[in-house]
């Protein structure tokens, strides 16, 4: 715990019967531990013993196309001569 529990007795029973074992747990960091530097953490999920199992990020499959094309235009098309003759360098 940390300097303010110098005398044995002033250390709570409960954590004397962890003391010297193994135990797996999830220790919960704030943003006032990051910012404010608190020394308070939440420890969840407590159990007995080394079981530790490391949390796998998979991304999702990527289905991959087989088929290669060239874009094509579309069958309709129809053609304005008032847009094709318009005059681009004027503003």
């Amino acid at each position: 715990m940390g300097p303010d529990f110098q005398e044995d007795d002033q250390f709570p029973q409960l954590l004397k019967t962890l003391q010297g074992k193994d135990y797996t747990f999830k220790l919960k960091v704030t943003a006032d531990n990051i910012q404010k530097k608190n020394q308070a953490f939440v420890a969840t999920n407590i159990m007995m013993g080394w079981d530790y199992k490391e949390e796998t990020v998979t991304e999702p499959d990527i289905i991959e196309n087989s088929q290669s094309k060239m874009p094509e235009p579309s069958g309709s098309s129809y053609h304005l001569d008032e847009i094709s003759q318009l005059n681009y360098t004027n503003k």
